[in-house]
């Protein structure tokens, strides 16, 4: 719940995403404020990414210690909220030779430089796409294959909700009951063999050169005790964005903070050439591909990719040409709403971040803006979009416009009123 408070979510977002009742997580957060001495959400936030800091620390100084159960880090009171939310966890990782069939015992600590905290004005870094550890994960690839990163690609993206030893482990069940990791299991592909990784939060194994037992492929989670499918999130396009911000520093030069994400749409491809023409002829994956087109840019310099589970295409970095072309309607609203935020903040558009954009049906006219005491007098369905800023200085968290589609809007999270709460939309539309 710590970690879920530290990245800007609302009470009513975290209830929807663990699946327990609003009042419950008003309770908890309030608890949790009080173990940290804290007053607000935003002081509890920065305590936890410095506790995550720590970790990425150890991480550096651990090599060559070998660990034989569930490491812990404990730091004051954070790690008893960590403890108490079940949320530290240090997970095992192998590290083989150039033969997969070669393989060392776990002597690293598998922990991905932490996402900076950005809590110094001017800081231009989108917390919600840091390239964390598929990104890693194409690296350590490219080590154990002694080749250039740029030819490894990937392959599919399944989204996984794993304990803490996320999927792998040392001993059965050893130490690992921590529940609420969720990640991936990624396929890279490398001159057309596939590769497997697990990956979790900061965290990726090398399945191809374990030994260890793998008893868990992810898909499905308990709740109230029973084992529950795993929802599906083939929409859901944050890591292979995640991995396009990696092979756009790879292939620029220029790192992964000095880009803004400026535009996002998400569609569906018709196949799985991802709307893009390659000059070369190739052969693409047969029908309908959910995915998202992505702008990046950096002063002057702007990039696009075409992202989906099943891979990226960098539009503009790759010979070929694109087929399809992002909503010149959404381009416009978009940064109709940055240069709105970024008069918020007396800052220009330009530095205004990106994290999200959906076409939404509202269950009220109210656009989910609501009350604890005072609800919306009706259930009128409104179609209108959802957009997701960040201002720079305050990377992990977002402020939200609510919209109608003839573009007046409400202004969602963090709202002006403390007792305002910005709910979710009905559904979303294609």
């Amino acid at each position: 719940m710590l970690a879920l408070v530290a990245v800007g979510k609302t009470n009513i977002e975290i209830a929807d995403e663990l699946g327990i009742g609003f009042e419950s997580v008003k309770t908890h957060v309030s608890e949790i404020l009080a173990r940290l001495e804290v007053e607000s959400r935003e002081e509890a936030g920065a305590a936890w990414r410095a506790d995550q800091g720590l970790l990425s620390r150890l991480r550096r100084t651990a090599t060559g210690f070998a660990m034989t159960g569930l490491g812990k880090v404990a730091t004051g009171a954070v790690a008893a909220i960590v403890l108490v939310a079940g949320a530290s966890a240090v997970i095992y990782v192998t590290t083989g030779g150039d033969d997969p069939g070669e393989s060392t015992p776990p002597s690293t600590l598998a922990l991905a430089d932490p996402v900076p905290a950005g809590s110094q004005p001017g800081a231009k870094t989108d917390w919600q796409y840091q390239p964390g550890d598929i990104h890693e994960a194409r690296l350590d690839l490219a080590a154990r294959l002694s080749v250039d990163p740029l030819e490894i690609q990937a392959g599919q993206m399944k989204a996984a909700h794993w304990d803490a030893c996320i999927g792998v482990y040392p001993k059965a069940n050893a130490g690992c009951d921590l529940p609420g990791v969720l990640g991936h299991m990624v396929d890279l592909a490398v001159a057309g063999k596939l590769y497997r990784y697990h990956v979790g939060y900061e965290r990726f194994v090398a399945m191809d050169w374990t030994k260890d037992t793998i008893i868990d492929d992810g898909q499905r989670y308990m709740r109230n005790g029973q084992a529950q499918p795993f929802p599906d999130y083939s929409r859901e396009q944050s890591r292979s964005i995640a991995f396009a911000m990696g092979d756009l520093e790879l292939r620029t030069g220029t790192p992964v903070a000095d880009w803004t994400l400026v535009v996002i749409e998400h569609l569906t491809f018709a196949d799985g050439c991802l709307g893009f023409e390659r000059a070369k002829p190739a052969a693409c994956r047969a029908g309908e591909v959910p995915g998202a087109i992505v702008d990046f840019a950096h002063g002057a310099e702007q990039h696009r990719y075409h992202v989906s589970l099943q891979g990226i295409v960098a539009v503009d970095l790759e010979p070929g040409k694109a087929t399809v072309a992002p909503d010149p309607i959404i381009v416009a609203r978009t940064q109709e709403f940055r240069e709105h935020l970024g008069n918020r903040f007396s800052i220009t558009a330009d530095l205004v971040a990106v994290n999200d954009y959906r076409r939404v049906t509202w269950g009220d006219s109210c656009l989910a803006i609501r009350t604890e005491k005072t609800p919306c007098p009706d259930s009128i369905e409104v179609d209108g979009f959802w957009i997701s800023l960040t201002p720079p200085g305050y990377e992990g968290r977002d402020w939200t416009y609510h919209g109608r589609e003839d573009g007046s809007f409400e202004l969602g999270h963090p709202a002006a009123d403390e007792e305002t709460f910005a709910g979710r939309w009905l559904r979303e539309r294609d």
